[in-house]
Parts: structure tokens; sequence; C-alpha cells
């Protein structure tokens, strides 16, 4: 196939200043697609290079390194359906030189070319993947640049000292990158960049680079972001002051200490971000002189004492994030005049128990947090005044009385959590007013009664957590045909009845989650052909029985424990890695298909009526197993036939109340991490075990018949961790 491109000339008014000399400058650009996987780019040359302005040649040494820059840019790792407008495949390439410009979007760099074009001022090479690559040194003959922009191209490796020498660098921007950058390169950074205005090293490893030599950036700095670059020590309060500072993120930096300083009128912040910090103390009073803030993130901090009232002041903030320290008091009223706020976080505080603060004033409000508090009292009505309000927190506090029924006017919100608080009484059908609600959360309150059959207005919901309340109707027949659901949890409840036989559409459900009720009959076998079903959770009901499951391809987990469950075991999906149906009334053999089940961390079978003998499988190094309980059946055998492979990874073994005979297998000792061991009420027939490695915490042998001393006078008492042993009865 043939694809044609026409790129028409760009004017970057205040990049470029007086020269532009532009590749579109090459009007007509053909491309043949030679194989499905390569495009080769034709260059039809209808006029040279030239100044836009000026009509001026380029020299044609940089001219002939820029068309062979874009030829071999072009040339690698295209699809054959890339069009003019498949931006997320392959960018167009703009270069110009003089006062150049050069953008890019293919995965491929050509030494000999790009680093040819001496006069760039400009390089952006952001979003693309360099497969890895450390930074080249190359980097550093680009002596005229300005604007170096390597930030998520897959660079790895430490950066390379020749970037430092680009002593007319006003940004760097060497963000999410795997690269490091050492003390050493660090302080030649502070010693030749001295232009710099935007310096941008976000998850940049910087471990080795000393906090308080910040201090030397150019006080002409207008933007600094350092964002999880696992330095330590203690934040210079110099750089708040810094006269042109707009920007500066510290975050993720969680061995990073200090304090607020005083701020005075002429600061020019406008974000200030220093979550996931160990910056503490109390906000000083003068953070209200930060007239230009308009982004303020301390989560996750250990700020304390209250919150200063002239916070009032800052009349620009829109994103005020708060949550996750340990602010005490009153939340200040003066908050409520803070008209221009989008976002407001208070969660995860000490604020005092009762909440006064009016926020209807808070008109541009669409992001309200004020979990994990502790508030008590009803909800105040105010919040039903947030028409704009898209996401609404208050779990985790006190809140008690019934539903508010006034909350029917946030007809915006899209996430509603009022987990964990004391709401009583029933859910009101007003509900179904929030059409555009995506995530609802009422988990761990004490909603009583019926839920009401009200999910056909609610279309968009793709998550429901009603968990933990005294809701005892049946399940409402319009949960099952919301199509975009991806986790149900309606566990912990009085619910009964029948699932239904067969739901309209639960294809992209991902979570089921219904134990802890009082739901019977058959476990219906649509449940096992959803096709995205990961975790599937039927626990302590009154289920009778179930069909054999199809090979599903995304399940994991299973618990069926705690029924009424008759007949054998069900085949499983070769993707399952926990199963549980514990305390059932099930019966005959473990199938030999249990050993092609690879990935199993968890098998819990006990309280059953199983029998035969144990797979010797289930001790396969091939298998991943952490917890195996077969308690409470008749299995029998030698137990000598369970070999466990070197280095297995389990924890716990439960074999209490079988049939299980002949001596310990040396092969326990080959599971390294072994915890409990459980062998009590069998037939085995051994000595006590002083070879069973040293790290086992709990041993029960009871109700065998393991003889002779338990004594050993030639070896100390090995088990020095050991919290229970059990030698009754032998």
């Amino acid at each position: 196939m043939s694809l044609n491109f026409k790129f028409n000339a760009v004017v970057l008014s205040g990049w470029l200043h007086e020269k532009i000399l532009t590749i579109e400058s090459i009007e007509h650009l053909t491309a043949s697609a030679v194989s499905p996987e390569f495009l080769e780019l034709n260059v039809d040359v209808a006029y040279p290079i030239l100044d836009k302005r000026t009509t001026k040649l380029c020299s044609p040494e940089q001219s002939s390194a820029l068309l062979r820059f874009k030829n071999s840019t072009f040339s690698a790792n295209a699809s054959s359906s890339f069009s003019e407008t498949d931006s997320c495949k392959k960018r167009v390439v703009i270069a110009a030189l003089g006062m150049g410009l050069l953008v890019i979007g293919s995965p491929v760099i050509d030494n000999n070319s790009l680093f040819h074009l001496h006069h760039l001022q400009k390089l952006n090479l952001v979003d693309n993947y360099f497969f890895g690559s450390n930074i080249s040194s190359e980097f550093g003959k680009f002596m005229k640049l300005t604007h170096l922009n390597l930030s998520s191209s897959g660079f790895c490796g430490l950066v390379p000292m020749e970037i430092f020498h680009l002593s007319k660098l006003v940004l760097l921007d060497l963000s999410y990158d795997s690269v490091e950058l050492r003390q050493h390169g660090f302080k030649k950074l502070l010693q030749n960049l001295t232009e710099l205005r935007y310096l941008h090293l976000e998850y940049v490893n910087m471990s080795s680079v000393a906090v308080g030599s910040f201090v030397n950036l150019s006080s002409s700095l207008i933007s600094l972001s350092l964002q999880s670059n696992y330095m330590q020590g203690k934040f210079p309060n110099e750089l708040f002051r810094f006269p042109f500072l707009q920007l500066l993120r510290l975050s993720d930096n969680q061995n990073i200490k200090g304090h607020l300083p005083n701020f005075n009128r002429s600061n020019p912040l406008k974000l200030l971000d220093l979550s996931s910090t160990k910056f503490s103390g109390k906000l000083p009073d003068t953070i209200s002189n930060l007239m230009h803030l308009n982004d303020l993130r301390l989560h996750g901090c250990k700020f304390e004492g209250s919150i200063p009232p002239s916070l009032e002041n800052l009349t620009e903030i829109t994103f005020l994030d708060l949550s996750s320290n340990g602010f005490t008091g009153q939340i200040p009223t003066s908050i409520s005049k803070l008209g221009q706020l989008t976002d407001l976080n208070l969660g995860g505080n000490k604020f005092s128990r009762s909440f006064t603060l009016s926020l209807e004033n808070l008109t541009e409000i669409t992001f309200l947090d004020l979990s994990s508090n502790g508030f008590t009292g009803q909800i105040p009505t105010s919040i039903s005044k947030l028409g704009q309000l898209t996401d609404l927190y208050l779990g985790d506090n006190n809140f008690s009385g019934s539903f508010p029924p006034s909350l029917e006017n946030l007809t915006a919100i899209t996430f509603f959590d009022l987990s964990s608080n004391g709401f009583t009484g029933q859910i009101p059908t007003s509900i179904s007013k929030l059409g555009q609600l995506t995530s609802l959360n009422l988990r761990d309150n004490k909603f009583s009664g019926p839920f009401p059959d009200v999910f056909g207005n609610l279309s968009k919901l793709t998550g429901i957590d009603l968990g933990s309340n005294y809701l005892n109707s049946q399940l409402p027949t319009s949960l099952f045909n919301l199509k975009q659901l991806l986790s149900l949890n309606f566990s912990d409840n009085q619910l009964e009845g029948h699932l239904p036989s067969q739901p309209s559409d639960l294809s992209c459900l991902n979570v089921l989650s219904l134990g802890h009720n009082l739901l019977s009959g058959k476990i219906p076998s649509w449940l096992f052909t959803l096709p995205s079903l990961a975790r599937l959770d039927l626990s302590h009901n009154l289920f009778t029985s179930f069909e054999y499951f199809p090979q599903m391809e995304n399940l994991h987990e299973l618990d069926l424990s705690f029924n009424l469950l008759q007949g054998q075991l069900m085949l499983l999906p070769t993707s399952i890695k926990v199963v549980s149906v514990s305390s059932n009334n099930l019966t005959g053999v473990i199938p030999l298909s249990f050993c092609n089940l690879s990935s199993l961390n968890v098998i819990d079978l006990s309280n059953n009526s199983f029998s035969g003998k144990i797979p010797p499988c289930l001790g396969n190094c091939s298998m991943k197993l952490m917890f195996l309980n077969l308690e409470m059946n008749n299995f029998h055998g030698s137990l000598g036939s369970l070999k466990f492979a070197d280095a297995s990874g389990l924890t716990a073994l439960m074999l209490n109340g079988n049939q299980l005979e002949g001596p310990l297998p040396p092969s326990f000792n080959n599971c390294i991490n072994l915890e409990i061991l459980d062998v009590g009420n069998n037939m085995i027939n051994d000595t006590f075990p002083y070879w069973l490695l040293p790290i086992l915490q709990v041993i029960i042998l009871r109700s065998n018949r393991f003889h002779g001393p338990i004594d050993n006078s030639n070896a100390t008492f090995p088990f020095l961790g050991l919290r229970i042993l059990d030698l009754s009865h032998n």
C-alpha cells in the first residue's frame, strides 16, 4: 500500500523568534509499505530547505543530517496501518535549525544524523521508547541547546556528565525514566547550568544527592519537580523563598523532612506539593501570604495542630489536600470562603467530632473527601447544594441517622462513599435519581430491610458495595442487568432466596461476593460462564448443589466453604489460585486434574468426607502451594507418598483427623517456610521429629503413635520460635 503525507508550514510564535527552518519546507512526502512490518519513507525534495523569512539556504551538512534523521526515524517499526492522524503509533517530525526545534515521536534514534544537528536549541523526545538504552553522551554536542526534554522515553542508567556541559539550558526534564543522577553529576549541574529555570527530575534516582545542595540552584528557578527521587535529609527552607519559584514538587520522598517557613506576600508559588514526605510541625499563619497559590498538596505528611483561619486569603486556590496528617480542632469556617475550590481533601485527620463547616458556598467543588475523621451526627445538609460534585467520600466516620434524602440533588455524583458509619433505616428509592453513579459504597453500616429495585436507572454502575449491613430481602432482579458492573459485594447481610436462573448480561463482572447470607438452592451454572470473573465468594450460605465448572480463563479465587454442598469435588479451571470448599458434605477423591493446577496457592478441603489417598503431586515443585488444609476427612495411606520438592513455599500443612500412616517423610524439611504442622489424630508411627526445621511455630502430633524420648541430650531444643506444641495421647 502507499501512504501520502502533506505537511503545511507551521509558525511557532514565541519559540523560534527570527529564524524558522522547518522540515515542512519539504512539501510532499510519500511513503510505501514494503512489508507488513515496515514503512519506508521516500522524500521528494520539491524545494530546498529554506529560511522562511530570509530565504537563506541552510548549510548542506545540516540539511543532509536532518533528512537522514527523518529517513531513519520513519523507516523502522512503523505499522502498515499508519496514517497521518495515527498519533498513537508515530508522530510527525518537526525540526528546525538555527533557532532550532526538534520534536520526534519515533522509537528510533540514529546517532550519526541526530547528533550532527549542532544548532538545535530545543529538543523534545518525550513519550518515546528507546528500549532501555543509556542516555548518549553525544547529547553534550548540542552546545546551543536551551530546552532538553527526555522524559518518559525509556532511557536508563547514569545521566552522562556531558549533559551538564550544556550551559545554555533553561529547561531540563529527565522525568519518568529509569535513570540515576549522582552527587558528582548534580554538583556539575549546579556549577554549569546557571541559566536553568525549569528542572524536572521526577522518578530519577537521586539517593546519593545531598538534599541541602539544592539551595545552590539558580535563584531564577521557576519550576522544580523532584517527585519520588529516594532522597533523604532536611530540605532547605531557603528554596521556599526563591523569588521566581512558582512550582515546587517534592512528593513521594518519604525520607525528606522539614518545616514550612514563614512566607512573605511577594512569594510567587502557584503549586506546592509535599505529599508523602516527613514535613512536620504546624501550618504557619503566613501561608495566607501565598496569594498566587492555586494548588496545595500536603497529603501523608506529619503536620499537626489546627488549620489557620488565615487560609481564607488563598482566594486563587482550586486544589487543597491536607489529608492523612494529624490536624486537630475545628475545621475553620474560613475554608467556606475559598470559592474557587474544585478539590478539597481533609480525610484522615483528628478534627473535632462535630462537623460545623458550611459548604454551600463552594459551588465549584467537584471532589470532597472528609473520610476517616470520626465525625459524628448527621451529614451536613449543605453538601446537597454542591451541584457539581462528582466524588464524595464520607467513609470511616461516625455519622448516623437515616440516608439523607437531600443527597438525591447530587445528580452529577459518580463516586459515592458512606461506608463504615452508623447509618440506619432503609435505603431510599430516591437513590435512583443519581443516574451518573459509577461507584456506590454503603458497606459497614446498619441499613436494614429490602434494597429497592432501582438499578435499572443506575446503568453506569461499575462497583457496588453494600456488605456488612442488615439487608434482608432477595437480590433485586435489576442488579443483574448492569452491563458495566465490575464488582458486586452484598456479603455479611441477611439476604435470602435463590440466585436468579439466568442474568441478562454480567460479562464485565470481575468480583462477586455474596458470602455470609442465607441464600439457598442450587448455585446456577451461569456464574461459571462469566468470562471476566476472577473472584467468587459464596461462603457461609445454604447452597446445596452446583454444576461442574467449565474451563474459565480468569477465575483466581473460589470460596464455597460453609454451605450444604453434596457430591464430588468439582473440576477447577487451570487459572485457579485459591480454592476453599471446607465445611460441606462433599465426598469422593481428590481428582488427578488437581495435578494440572500449577498456579494454586491455597487449598482448603477440610471438614468434608473426602477419601482415598492424597495425590503425591500436591508436593510437586511446579505447584506454588503455600497453604494446604485437608483436616477432618477420610484420607488414608502412607504419609510418605506426599513428597515435597526442594524449596517448597508451603507455610501451613494441616492433616489432622484422617487415617494417615507411616513415619513423617524427610521431604517435610524441603518446606523451608513451614510454620504450622498439624498431623494430629492419625495413625503415624514415628519418634519425635527433632530434625524438622526450627522455624516451626505450631507442632501438633497428638493422638498418633509417636514414641521414644522427647529429650535429646545431644542437642538443645531446636524450635526456639515455637508457640504451640501438642504431643498428647501418644
